[in-house]
Order: structure tokens, then sequence, then C-alpha cells
């Protein structure tokens, strides 16, 4: 395991946890908050139906959509899905510094590839594949 002595507590305790990962239920949850801004029915129940097989809480899936004020949300949680509404909602404009250093307090380079291919894939799939069948 990595000395993790220089990170904040909640940096070093999220890290030792998942070694920086993202793992499948957090690519669920951003791919939940996409669908929920795209407002694609049967994507949410997707995604709230693979959460909850996860062993999702209810509370947690309930306040998705106002994560910002809600405190059952981790910092690496909010740092992704931070970077899920950025991309999503102002995909052409480049990601702010403080979000990319956030990201890289949390999750290795290669989990923050996983995550960015995760959120612009479902938002294709959200404008794209439903549109054209």
């Amino acid at each position: 395991m990595k000395n993790h002595q220089s990170l904040p507590i909640h940096n070093q305790v999220l890290r030792e946890e998942n070694e920086g990962a993202a793992t499948p239920r957090l690519l669920e949850l951003v791919s939940l908050r996409v669908s929920q801004i795209h407002q694609c029915r049967d994507s949410i129940e997707t995604h709230r139906e693979l959460l909850r097989s996860m062993g999702e809480t209810k509370e947690q899936l309930e306040e998705l959509e106002t994560w910002e004020t809600s405190t059952l949300f981790s910092g690496g949680e909010r740092a992704a899905l931070t970077l899920c509404e950025k991309i999503t909602l102002n995909p052409s404009e480049p990601l702010p510094d403080i979000l990319i250093r956030r990201m890289r307090n949390y999750f290795t380079k290669e989990s923050i590839v996983s995550l960015t291919l995760t959120i612009v894939a479902v938002n294709d799939w959200s404008y794209g594949i439903p549109k054209i069948f």
C-alpha cells in the first residue's frame, strides 16, 4: 500500500479502500446522473436497478439529483459527479484546473479515463442511439 501521509484524511480513506479506483458502483452512479440530466426514464431505471443490486442505499439514490447539497456523498463521489455534470452540461468547455486537481487527489489516471469514457458513452447513448432506432 502506498504512503498517504501527506493527503487529507478523507482522501487517504478513499484511496486505501479502492486504491484510487473508479469502482463499478461509481461508474454506475455517474451513468445514472447522466441519465437523470437527460431525463431518460428507461436508462434511469436500468442504472437504479444495477445500483440497487450493488447495495446502493435508497437514500443516496433519492438524493443523487441534489448531490451538491447532500451529505451522503464522499469527496471522491462529489469529484466524479462534478466531472459528470461538467462534461454533460458543457461538453465543449475545458475542464477547470481545480476539478482536474481534485480528480487526481482521489483517482488514478486510469480511473479518471474510465470515468470520462463512461460519462461520454452514456451521453452519446442518451443523444444518439435511442433517437436513431
